[in-house]
């Protein structure tokens, strides 16, 4: 739902838009000249140090996740930071947003939270495991256990379930699970 605005910040109408939200967009890193989701890159330059400790974003950049810079992306390369582009707003635009319609901001930071997590979630590697019996698994890898805690912070959860579920496959069809 795309809400409008008049001049004086009262809602004036909206409008539906469909938008396919695709999960490759997360999973894997944009093509070149692309970007992902533009709330990934804003939360990472929205200017609020607070925030930013709380979600664990200090000091990084979208060079630090591999969801939001292609992969043959140049580190020098600034426009890949933060492109000139008409569709950008600022953290402090999409707060306006979400207090109009009706978000504290507790709440919001709840959100931003959330979507830092899935930052930090597709940042983590996993390293392939020979079981007793000669089967082979994956699990996170050491070296990505920082980010893995960052997201289970942000997501009010403890260390352990989460570092077992990610590298757990899981299908769904017809409502039938698979392990």
């Amino acid at each position: 739902v795309q809400v409008l605005y008049n001049t004086s910040g009262k809602i004036s109408g909206a409008r539906v838009i469909n938008y396919l939200l695709e999960r490759t967009r997360i999973v894997q890193p944009p093509g070149e000249g692309e970007r992902t989701y533009h709330i990934l890159y804003e939360l990472l330059n929205c200017g609020e140090p607070q925030l930013l400790e709380a979600m664990h974003l200090h000091n990084l950049s979208p060079f630090n996740f591999r969801c939001l810079v292609p992969d043959n992306a140049d580190p020098l390369d600034r426009s890949i930071v933060r492109p000139v582009r008409v569709e950008d707003i600022s953290i402090q635009a999409v707060r306006r947003s979400l207090s109009l319609l009706g978000l504290s901001s507790p709440l919001q930071d709840d959100l931003f939270m959330l979507l830092a997590s899935v930052l930090h979630i597709t940042s983590v590697d996993f390293a392939l495991v020979e079981g007793t019996d000669g089967s082979v698994g994956s699990q996170v890898d050491q070296a990505s256990m920082e980010r893995l805690r960052s997201a289970a912070s942000l997501l009010g959860l403890t260390l352990h379930p989460l570092r077992f579920a990610l590298p757990t496959r899981v299908q769904k069809v017809r409502g039938e699970r698979f392990d």
